[in-house]
């Protein structure tokens, strides 16, 4: 197949966990024979593949011209709608315009173009359920849900001596995420403190951001640690895993972290958000924490320290459902029956 990836314009100038889903899906299918172009509007007609997917609900103004030209078209939404009273108002407005334009071109809207691609890919069931409330679709099958993936690190991996030393040999917990008022990294600094453990904070802040940042400078000291941004990829990254007696994901929160895949596949044990679809993911695998109470935050981080940096199950767990070979392999799948549909 002949596959177009895009997503909205600005993704790459932060990278965070949706640019590593686009590259590890793209590697993947392209080990199972595909061809998949990154969308470069300077050089890539549309009109030439296949099948396009796009990735997140951002700068969708492009979706009515794939469906202008009849090209299969698959969405992975990574999103969380918000529901209260005044949206769910906002909600039933726009489903009776949608109802007034049902046979005629659309009003140039997301709520109106979530209408158009042909699979929409959440990463979870809740994240599903959301969507669908939300834009008021109400056709299910139109929905698959497809949770993110996880390089399986070799069997023979170690950890690199010179880069344990720069870790130290104190125990310690991390966090690892965009430092940003979302991802909650001074909770993560509080929780490790409570429990009087050094923590490592790995990730950079945007502009706007920055004033939070700023807030968590100030708690920078031996036992608190900024590493700066580490691609996935990395080697530091990788021993971080390894060495950490835990993982922790306070944010406000999360649909699949890929986060939490990364370490636990690594046999880091994970303290995580209960809020979003987390508990859909890794079930009873992990530790899961209000984000919003310390004292459940600090107890949760007390429980993982107990399993003293690895947890066989978890690592198990996440390798035998979440590899980015068999994701690819579902996705490969939809594929394959959008263009017998056509």
């Amino acid at each position: 197949m002949k596959i177009l990836f895009n997503t909205y314009q600005l993704a790459f100038q932060h990278p965070g966990g949706g640019e590593v889903v686009i590259l590890k899906l793209k590697e993947h299918l392209e080990s199972l024979g595909h061809s998949v172009d990154l969308f470069d509007k300077w050089q890539h007609k549309i009109s030439d593949y296949e099948l396009i997917h796009d990735f997140a609900c951002i700068d969708w103004e492009i979706w009515k011209y794939y469906s202008d030209l009849k090209i299969p078209f698959v969405l992975t939404p990574t999103a969380w709608p918000k529901i209260d009273p005044l949206t769910t108002l906002k909600t039933t407005f726009k489903a009776k315009l949608k109802a007034m334009f049902q046979n005629n071109t659309p009003p140039f809207s997301l709520y109106h173009y979530i209408a158009l691609p042909d699979v929409i890919c959440p990463t979870t069931s809740l994240e599903k359920e959301r969507l669908m409330l939300a834009f008021s679709e109400k056709r299910a099958e139109k929905f698959t849900v497809i949770p993110n993936g996880v390089e399986l690190p070799s069997e023979n991996l170690k950890s690199d001596t010179s880069l344990s030393k720069k870790l130290g040999d104190t125990p310690f917990c991390l966090f690892v995420g965009n430092l940003a008022p979302n991802k909650n990294p001074l909770r993560a600094i509080e929780m490790a403190k409570a429990q009087k453990i050094k923590i490592f904070l790995i990730g950079d802040h945007k502009e706007e951001n920055i004033e939070y940042y700023q807030q968590l400078k100030k708690h920078e000291s031996p036992e608190v640690v900024f590493l700066g941004r580490l691609t996935h990829d990395s080697e530091l990254l990788k021993s971080a895993y390894q060495k950490a007696e835990a993982i922790l994901i306070p944010s406000n929160f999360e649909t699949c972290s890929l986060v939490a895949l990364e370490a636990g596949v690594h046999g880091t044990p994970v303290v995580i958000t209960k809020e979003g679809g987390t508990t859909e993911i890794f079930k009873n695998q992990v530790q899961y924490i209000a984000p919003t109470d310390l004292e459940d935050c600090i107890e949760g981080l007390r429980m993982a320290l107990l399993k003293k940096g690895f947890d066989q199950e978890l690592k198990d767990f996440i390798s035998s459902e979440y590899s980015w070979r068999s994701i690819a392999r579902r996705y490969e799948k939809i594929y394959r029956e959008l263009l017998r549909a056509r």
